[in-house]
């Protein structure tokens, strides 16, 4: 394509000169013919020349041949010009794309066109080589930590639509410690995890008083691995029964269980408050017809945000699942009233997203946490990405945090720091795109 073009520049430049070369013949012509004439002068100059191999050239491109030209022969030209151009732009943009994708996320194998990006809990999770990127929380808009609920498990299998159990529930056995577990587990005295051996049966009585079994599949020093086809629910002081061989050898309690934190039932129309003074979330108190007598509390993890929260805008929770509108602000709490949730309702838990989508927020993009992790990142990532930035200035800063954190690691010239920007700005219709790096110019972002 670009050898057409140069092609065609040559041919304009030949018509163009071959015009001057004859200019003194044009006065002479009446007014009303002259750019005929002059048109005639280039399609003159135009046939001196042996056009056929780059007509055939242009006719493979999809291109004007230039064979009907002999009305307007300079405008035809500058017109493939233009169309080549055009296809020689997005050619080099394509082509920019994919250096700018490589520089920032790597080669990507030869069997596949996308990259894959893969959360891992420990660098010890990446078998291979592999491009590090980090993500940087900045001013997490979350629900807050919910009250605790009772303290109970449950343990279900998993079953098909017919009912039947195709995967047992597993069910860890831990020995008691002081307090209870972090995660579901059956906690028993630490003599009765000692005795356990593959194969036993261990008989509950749960908390509705049902027999459930549950066959010991692995022991491991102070903890074993029990699966059952049957569900269970569970609470501090549950019977349990080892039995082995048909007969029992060990009686005892369930120790304690981690108290379940509750979620907050929210109700098309009904009311609640979202509160930024940091108290754990409360489900509605209901009447005995259903009625709110006392309304939920939602926490907002970023009470400054409340602030400018005004009547009559929304607010969406859970990836918008659950969409409210405020109907009054008394910081730092509001009240809103549901008008969309789905079925009609919907349990909201703690962290879970709260979205402002017509609230302009004066918040800072970048925390101080966030400047403490970008000095680790670095030091030690190939790659920084910071979410939920919303104006332009939350571009600008943001990126200069970053570069401040790289100008401090000293991070060699061949070890570009990389920036991956998630952008939700605050009103899309009227926000500018926020592209003022300024200071920052990394050789890889995007």
């Amino acid at each position: 394509m670009e050898a057409l073009l140069d092609q065609l520049e040559a041919i304009e430049a030949h018509v163009l000169a071959f015009e001057r070369r004859n200019l003194a013949l044009l006065p002479a012509i009446h007014p009303r013919y002259r750019e005929s004439a002059r048109n005639l002068l280039h399609y003159v100059a135009l046939r001196q020349l042996d056009l056929r191999r780059l007509q055939l050239d242009l006719a493979r491109h999809g291109l004007s041949s230039l064979g009907r030209s002999e009305g307007a022969v300079l405008s035809a030209l500058r017109q493939v010009r233009r169309r080549i151009a055009e296809a020689l732009d997005a050619d080099r943009a394509e082509a920019l794309l994919h250096e700018r994708t490589r520089a920032l996320l790597g080669h990507k194998p030869a069997h596949r066109h996308v990259s894959v990006m893969v959360t891992a809990p420990s660098a010890a999770e990446a078998d291979r080589p592999c491009r590090v990127l980090m993500d940087v929380a900045g001013p997490q808009l979350r629900t807050g930590a919910m009250a605790p609920g009772p303290s109970g498990v449950s343990f279900r299998p998993r079953r098909d639509a017919f009912g039947r159990v195709v995967q047992d529930a597993v069910v860890p056995i831990l020995a008691a410690q002081d307090g209870p577990p972090a995660s579901a587990a059956l906690l028993l005295p630490a003599e009765g995890v000692a005795l356990l051996s593959e194969g036993d049966l261990l008989r509950v009585t749960d908390t509705r008083g049902r027999c459930r079994e549950v066959r010991v599949t692995g022991v491991q020093g102070d903890r074993a691995v029990g699966r059952t086809d049957q569900s269970l629910y569970l609470a501090e002081g549950c019977r349990v029964e080892v039995r082995r061989q048909g007969r029992a050898v060990w009686r005892g309690a369930a120790g304690p269980v981690p108290a379940q934190p509750q979620a907050v039932e929210l109700v098309v129309g009904d009311r609640f408050v979202l509160a930024g003074d940091l108290v754990p979330g409360q489900p509605a108190l209901r009447g005995a017809s259903d009625e709110v007598v006392h309304p939920a509390i939602v926490p907002c993890s970023l009470p400054q945000a409340l602030d400018h929260l005004a009547p009559g805008e929304r607010v969406l929770f859970d990836d918008g699942r659950i969409e409210a509108l405020v109907e009054s602000v008394q910081a730092p709490r509001a009240t809103l009233r549901v008008v969309r949730a789905g079925g009609g309702r919907a349990r909201l838990r703690a962290e879970k997203g709260i979205n402002f989508p017509e609230t302009r927020l004066e918040v800072d993009a970048v925390t101080d946490q966030d400047r403490r992790h970008l000095a680790f990142a670095a030091r030690h990532a190939d790659a920084v990405g910071l979410s939920f930035l919303r104006t332009a200035g939350d571009v600008r800063r943001a990126a200069d945090a970053v570069g401040q954190a790289r100008d401090v690691a000293d991070r060699p010239a061949s070890r570009p720091l990389g920036l991956v920007v998630k952008s939700r700005p605050a009103r899309p219709s009227t926000s500018s795109p926020p592209c003022c790096w300024r200071r920052w110019s990394p050789s890889r972002s995007g």
